[in-house]
């Protein structure tokens, strides 16, 4: 959604009719790496007879989820659907609807439902547009059968009745399960969990860095595990400018236990005050695999 564009254009009155054309240009960041750019149309013009405007069509088609035409076949959009083996324990629940529903009509534990290995599990749910998101209050785990069902009594905005929420089955639920996560395996060489992602910043340990290094603008070069890699020169890694609003984020490998991660002992944000280094207060959240840290001040 992109909001509050400023438009430019010409609205004319030609045999008693409002006629409005214009044009703005987006300029959208794309990924926080890449600027996008667009130019979008508009055009709005009214009915020349306005005391007897057509009728509003009128709606007499009940919402479904669409059949995709997928890789494995006919897909329903919805997630995480035929690839439950990418979901991540934290993921929501995405379900695809062919228009707008009536928010009024959806009501968790009655027109929908959520179970997990057949018991009722609690969960939260919103609408952004025609998606329905569902999130379980405790995150999905793995192997383990989980089942949406909804019933006839959820409409659209004119308050056509739900189609089969599965119509290539032909009823009204949704299932799938995770794969089986498989620990203490003797024959399975696990590694530990690493940050797979990091802002601002890489996700790797660096080099110790002179304060030349620092000076010049990078925080040394990335420290690797594998020997061969560690004789290949690799890039200085820059330090990586913040915005003051911005938070910092960081995605790991696996679930982490959230009683082995706190802000001050294990999870440390300090800032250099004449020569020493004090701890900036501010606030953790912690998700299955990952966290966020928002300092109560800007940063400076």
């Amino acid at each position: 959604n992109l909001m509050h564009l400023e438009l430019v254009g010409t609205g004319l009155i030609e045999d008693g009719q409002l006629n409005t054309d214009a044009i703005t240009i987006v300029e959208p960041r794309v990924l926080g790496v890449d600027n996008a750019y667009g130019v979008l149309s508009f055009r709005m013009e009214s009915y020349q007879d306005q005391e007897n405007a057509p009728l509003k069509p009128f709606d007499t088609v009940s919402p479904f989820v669409p059949v995709l035409d997928g890789d494995n076949g006919m897909e329903l959009s919805w997630q995480p659907g035929n690839v439950a083996d990418r979901m991540e324990p934290g993921d929501p629940i995405i379900i695809h609807f062919n228009e707008v529903l009536e928010k009024e009509t959806i009501v968790a534990g009655e027109s929908l439902m959520l179970t997990k290995g057949g018991a009722q599990e609690p969960f939260s749910w919103k609408l952004d547009g025609s998606a329905l998101i569902i999130t379980p209050d405790a995150p999905v785990e793995y192997g383990v059968e989980y089942v949406i069902t909804t019933t006839p009594d959820i409409t659209d905005l004119e308050g056509n009745p739900l189609q089969m929420l599965d119509t290539l089955e032909g009823d009204n639920s949704l299932d799938f399960s995770l794969p089986e996560y498989v620990v203490n395996d003797p024959d399975d060489v696990r590694r530990g969990p690493f940050a797979a992602t990091v802002y601002p910043g890489f996700p790797c340990a660096s080099s110790n860095a002179s304060q030349a290094e620092i000076d010049a603008g990078t925080q040394g070069v990335c420290i690797s595990s594998n020997e061969e890699s560690a004789q290949v020169e690799v890039d200085e890694l820059p330090i990586v400018d913040l915005p003051a609003n911005r938070s910092i984020r960081v995605r790991f490998s696996q679930n982490m236990d959230p009683a082995t991660i706190l802000l001050g002992d294990t999870f440390l944000v300090q800032k250099d005050e004449g020569g020493s280094w004090v701890d900036v207060e501010g606030e953790l959240v912690l998700d299955p695999r990952a966290l966020t840290f928002t300092p109560e001040q800007a940063w400076e």
